[in-house]
C-alpha cells in the first residue's frame, strides 16, 4: 500500500497544478520546480531511507516515513506562497522516497522465495493503481468543487490512504518474515 499511495501522490500534483498555476499566476519555471520537488525529495528520502533502516530498524521507518507524507499532505493544503509549496512538497518527497527501500525490503524479507520476484514486482506496479485512484480522485473532487481552490483538497485526499495504511502498518500490525 505505501507503493500505491507514492504513485498517488506523485500523480496527483499533475491534477492540481493547473489550479494552483491559476491561484498563484505560477511562471513556467516554477511550476517546472514545483512538478520537480517531490521527485527530488524522493531522491534524497531514498537515499538516507534504507540507512535509517539499518540504524533503527524497518519497522519504525515505516512508520515514520508514513507520518512525514501524513503530515507534508496536510500542511500542503494551507500552503500560503509558491515557495511554502515547493518546501511542503518537497519534504513529502522525502516521505516517498524514504518508503521505497523499506517496502522493498520488507517485501523481500516477508515472501517466500518462491514467488518474491514475483511479488516485488506486483508491490511496484501497485504504483500504477495510486497513479489511477489520484486521477479518479482528483476529477471527483473538481466534479464536487469546482473551484482555484479545489487544489488543497485534491493534495489533502492523500491522507486518507495513509491514515488507512498508517493503522495497518501501527504497533499492533502481526507481519511475520518467511524463511
Amino acid at each position: 500500500m505505501g507503493i500505491f499511495l507514492d504513485g498517488f501522490d506523485l500523480f496527483v500534483m499533475s491534477i492540481a497544478l493547473p489550479l494552483i498555476i491559476v491561484q498563484f499566476a505560477v511562471t513556467p519555471p516554477a511550476q517546472g520546480i514545483i512538478g520537480a520537488a517531490a521527485v527530488i525529495g524522493a531522491i534524497f528520502g531514498a537515499l538516507i531511507g534504507g540507512r535509517l533502516c539499518d540504524r533503527f530498524g524497518r519497522k519504525k521507518v515505516f512508520l515514520v516515513d508514513l507520518f512525514i507524507f501524513i503530515i507534508f499532505a496536510v500542511v500542503l493544503a494551507f500552503a500560503w506562497s509558491i515557495e511554502s509549496l515547493i518546501l511542503f512538497w518537497f519534504l513529502l518527497g522525502v516521505g516517498i522516497g524514504a518508503d521505497y527501500p523499506v517496502c522493498a525490503s520488507y517485501v523481500s524479507e516477508f515472501m517466500p522465495k518462491r514467488i518474491r520476484g514475483r511479488m516485488l514486482i506486483a508491490v511496484f506496479s501497485f504504483q500504477a493503481v495510486g497513479i489511477f485512484a489520484a486521477a479518479a480522485v482528483g476529477l471527483f473532487i473538481l466534479a464536487m468543487h469546482p473551484s482555484e481552490s479545489a487544489w488543497r483538497w485534491i493534495l489533502v485526499a492523500g491522507t486518507v490512504p495513509a491514515l488507512v495504511i498508517l493503522v495497518l502498518r501501527g504497533p499492533g500490525s502481526i507481519a511475520r518474515p518467511c524463511r
